[in-house]
């Protein structure tokens, strides 16, 4: 068996796990976000009567800011994932590419 495979073999798969679980967890927690802000206009007073009222709000305020750390937990998260990616295709490249159980 190749040294690689031996090495893959021995990393827990935890690492690969927790990251989709906190993937998905964000992706779940912006979506309860996304709904839940028509009964956060109802308990805030509403939106304004112009757009300069809506930017006084406090229903703005946090409906702007949760979807933008929302957002940016996401890409976060699937920056991670490319670089796990990457990572796992360098070892494949150093090794040959002869996999012993693919046809390839």
């Amino acid at each position: 068996m190749p040294s690689f495979l031996a090495g893959i073999r021995s990393l827990p798969l935890s690492p690969t796990i927790q990251l989709d679980s906190v993937l998905m967890a964000t992706l779940a927690g912006s979506a309860v976000q996304f709904l839940s802000k028509p009964f956060f206009f109802q308990f805030a007073g509403g939106t304004g009567a112009s757009p300069q009222d809506y930017l006084n709000t406090g229903y703005a305020m946090l409906s702007q800011s949760l979807g933008t750390v929302f957002a940016i937990a996401v890409a976060l998260g699937l920056l991670v994932g490319i670089g796990l990616a990457q990572g796992v295709i360098r070892l494949l490249d150093a090794s040959g590419g002869d996999l012993p159980t693919t046809t390839l």
